[in-house]
């Protein structure tokens, strides 16, 4: 199985986030980042291109002993929206999978175990993953998935970019209907103690942000005191819901890691230092 991230900043997500699967990830698997670093003064590496770029990405990688693949994105200067510089980046990752036949998880730059993923569910699937959904569109969401690219069905029509009336992922949703399922509502996912499944598809329950408090903390995290006290205090959580996210009981999306409120770098610093004693 290969593990892969597409890492736009922060080089210490990939030694937080290799160390997170070393730890929780009980399968044998390949660890491959997709570097989608800009050299040149962007919001993106926080205008710091020799820290935060691609070099600093590349550099890491290889102290890791990582394997690493450089996005060509020069032209990512002429584009602004974020929605489409990933799906520009993801199409890349696509065609390495469709040319590179494995089980893939995908894992968003800022996301990582902190308690054992039971690996096994997915495998009995084709794909795990997490619905979105907009107006006469449900689609896959491109952070968090496991794909089975030996056993998939329809490949041809398995993308993750953009049509209209949706944002990165949306292009999914012509795969899925060649399924021909009827696909569960995302609130139904969210708020059921019942798993949603089928045959080939595993639906991921995810505490999306602002829209969970303690109450909702997953039994078994709740005696990790780390994990709480770090997500109580985030000063970006709304009227006691917490900004974070917390995907089948023991994946912490940390949220924002890529773009940032460039007024706000104080609070984001402050935050990711947390985050690093956390993991």
């Amino acid at each position: 199985m290969k593990v892969v991230s597409i890492i736009t900043n922060n080089p210490i997500f990939i030694k937080l986030q290799y160390e997170s699967l070393n730890k929780f990830l009980d399968t044998e698997y390949e660890y491959i980042v997709f570097n989608d670093g800009k050299n040149w003064p962007d919001k993106t590496n926080f205008n710091d291109p020799v820290n935060e770029g691609r070099e600093a990405i590349e550099k890491m990688c290889n102290e890791l002993h990582v394997k690493h693949y450089n996005i060509p994105n020069d032209h990512h200067k002429y584009i602004a929206e974020p929605s489409k510089r990933h799906s520009d980046s993801l199409k890349i990752l696509i065609d390495y999978m469709k040319q590179n036949i494995d089980e893939y998880l995908v894992l968003d730059g800022d996301m990582f175990l902190v308690d054992k993923l039971n690996i096994e569910k997915y495998r009995t699937k084709v794909c795990g993953c997490v619905l979105q959904e907009r107006p006469n569109l449900k689609y896959i969401w491109p952070n968090l998935l496991y794909i089975n690219m030996k056993t998939i069905k329809y490949a041809d029509k398995f993308e993750l970019g953009l049509v209209p009336g949706g944002d990165t992922g949306s292009a999914s949703h012509k795969w899925l209907q060649s399924y021909n399922y009827v696909y569960p509502n995302g609130k139904d996912i969210r708020y059921s103690n019942s798993q949603y499944e089928n045959d080939d598809f595993y639906f991921i329950k995810h505490l999306w942000s602002t829209s969970w408090k303690e109450d909702e903390f997953p039994e078994n995290l709740k005696s990790n005191e780390n994990i709480i006290q770090y997500i109580q205090s985030d000063k970006r959580n709304t009227n006691g819901n917490f900004f974070v996210e917390i995907y089948d009981n023991c994946i912490f999306h940390y949220r924002g890691g890529t773009w940032m409120d460039m007024e706000n770098i104080d609070l984001y610093k402050t935050q990711l230092e947390g985050l690093k004693k956390l993991i």
